[in-house]
């Protein structure tokens, strides 16, 4: 008598979403025979132990198999080292498509983070220029948002492109921090000096200018600019941290891409 026993089986396997949406998995299955050693009971593979024709397996749109591998093995039982059980080990290697997440994920990602170079270009004294950081910031909120309802709940392995978008949110705030200190710096006179703990602050501002007005005034006219910051001066430096900020951002982000996609 031959017999084929049928049975639909459920399993699952860990996945390491750090490299999300360009990740490989591999997940490794085993199947034993727990209440029948090999003298009874013997686990086999029939040709290469996995059957990829279309009667038995359909094309998923979000994985692509890399790799099936199958092989039966015995092994012994710790209790009683006289009794030998079948297993067959399973091996699958899973790649994530990922023309669906360059549309929806990376590609608006791209975007944002290049208009958020837009405020470089925005004058201070537009009155839009907060706001148009403040929407930035929010945007990048929900795009995170978003972006972990697509994802594994887990906090054993967090994605780079969670951890670059949350780095654009604190570029985001650093820049809206770096925005409003200016326009408040625009409201005030010429005339008005910086107070002491600013020009502390910024002692190392004084320090390049006092360089630079040796180098490009006599003698006479140095003492005049000895010691002189203006909050001019202050914007100014301020508004050049935040091109370098957001020029560094920039380079992190694209070789941390790279790095992924590799």
């Amino acid at each position: 008598m031959t017999w084929f026993p049928a049975k639909e089986l459920q399993t699952s396997c860990g996945v390491d979403v750090s490299k999300y949406p360009f990740d490989t998995q591999e997940c490794s299955i085993k199947m034993e025979a727990w209440y029948h050693d090999n003298t009874s009971f013997v686990l086999n593979t029939f040709g290469s132990g996995i059957d990829m024709s279309e009667v038995h397996f359909v094309q998923n749109g979000e994985w692509d198999i890399l790799n099936l591998s199958a092989y039966p093995f015995q092994y012994q039982d710790y209790a009683d080292n006289s009794s030998a059980y079948s297993c067959i080990h399973y091996t699958l290697v899973l790649k994530r498509r990922s023309s669906y997440h360059l549309i929806t994920t990376a590609f608006p990602f791209v975007i944002l983070m290049a208009i958020n170079l837009l405020v470089v270009v925005i004058p201070t004294e537009c009155g839009e220029k907060l706001g148009f950081c403040m929407s930035q910031f929010l945007t990048m909120i929900v795009f995170l948002t978003l972006i972990g309802q697509n994802m594994p709940s887990s906090s054993l392995t967090i994605s780079y492109l969670t951890f670059l978008i949350s780095l654009q949110i604190l570029v985001s705030g650093i820049t809206i921090l770096i925005v409003a200190i200016s326009i408040y710096i625009q409201t005030r006179s010429i005339e008005d000096r910086p107070s002491f703990v600013v020009r502390i602050i910024f002692s190392p501002l004084r320090y390049f200018q006092q360089n630079y007005f040796k180098k490009s005034f006599t003698p006479s006219q140095d003492s005049i600019h000895e010691d002189f910051i203006t909050w001019l001066d202050i914007d100014k430096k301020l508004n050049c941290g935040l091109n370098i900020l957001l020029l560094l951002n920039v380079i992190g982000t694209v070789s941390v891409f790279v790095f992924v996609i590799n």
